[in-house]
């Protein structure tokens, strides 16, 4: 994947603010909660938008958002925000991507003395647990749900305490990743297109955030390091990234993430394979 050095390509990625912490209500999908941190945080992240777009002389700002309230409701709020700030000389555009939608985490079952806001053991140790089987880069099972308390052969549980907390089991790493890989192959494609007279601005979660900057670094390392990367290898070298980070989305909110390399053609193709493989069940599995 060898070639001259392209001009710097970046987009935005804005995180969303922070929702109703009510699950018995909302689940794990509820509208934004009235505080004066999202205040701040909003104000943080339509500052850089704002400057970022009078800088380039863009026209438009399209919001692309994922299917979840909080994202949507984000960017509404955004997009109002710098509508105010610019008046009538910028158009602001909304849509919303499956793809940028966060993992489906299951049916909980809540405790009898739940309240809104208060802390939720159950969520914890499934988050735990799927770290260990879907991510961790020495042994991964990306074909593990999110919150299975996976039975064995024996009829025991692997994970007991995860069988009192849920109903239902959510997503794999696996369904996961490959939406989400689906999504960037779809920009790989339309990247050059990015350089035209809107800004495009992401609206989504950390873990999409971390997967798309695990990509863009991946993406670089391959392009202009001569780093290997063949099928089967992209989910180990994502969180071997991950797990090298040392800044998350929430610490500054609205980042550049440099897509520069992600609409090379090889690397495209390599993503290809390995969502059909992802989605065909082939990758390994770790025993239970």
């Amino acid at each position: 994947m060898e070639g001259i050095e392209k001009q710097k390509n970046e987009m935005l990625f804005a995180g969303h603010l922070e929702e109703v912490d009510d699950l018995q209500k909302y689940g794990r999908d509820a509208p934004l909660a009235e505080t004066e941190k999202n205040k701040e945080d909003l104000n943080v992240i339509v500052d850089t938008i704002a400057s970022r777009t009078q800088e380039l002389g863009k026209k438009a700002v399209m919001l692309i958002s994922s299917s979840k309230m909080r994202t949507e409701e984000t960017a509404k709020l955004i997009g109002t925000e710098i509508k105010q700030r610019l008046g009538d000389a910028i158009k602001i555009r909304y849509t919303s991507e499956e793809g940028l939608r966060a993992p489906d985490q299951g049916e909980f079952i809540l405790p009898e003395n739940y309240e809104p806001g208060s802390f939720f053991e159950g969520l914890k140790i499934a988050s735990d647990i799927f770290y260990e089987e879907s991510l961790n880069r020495s042994d991964q099972n990306v074909h593990y749900r999110f919150g299975d308390p996976v039975v064995r052969s024996d009829g025991s549980y692997k994970y007991p305490a995860l069988a009192k907390y849920f109903k239902e089991s959510g997503e794999t790493y696996a369904e996961s990743l490959s939406r989400l890989l689906k999504l960037v192959v779809e920009m790989g494609e339309k990247v050059e297109k990015l350089h035209s007279s809107v800004e495009v601005v992401l609206v989504g979660h950390g873990f999409t955030y971390e997967i798309f900057k695990s990509l863009s670094v991946l993406a670089e390392k391959v392009k202009n390091e001569g780093v290997q990367v063949n099928v089967r290898d992209i989910p180990h070298k994502l969180s071997e990234i991950y797990e090298s980070r040392v800044e998350k989305l929430r610490d500054r909110m609205c980042v550049p993430l440099d897509i520069t390399n992600l609409g090379d053609q090889e690397l495209l193709d390599l993503l290809r394979d390995e969502i059909k493989l992802l989605e065909e069940g082939e990758l390994p599995r770790r025993e239970g």
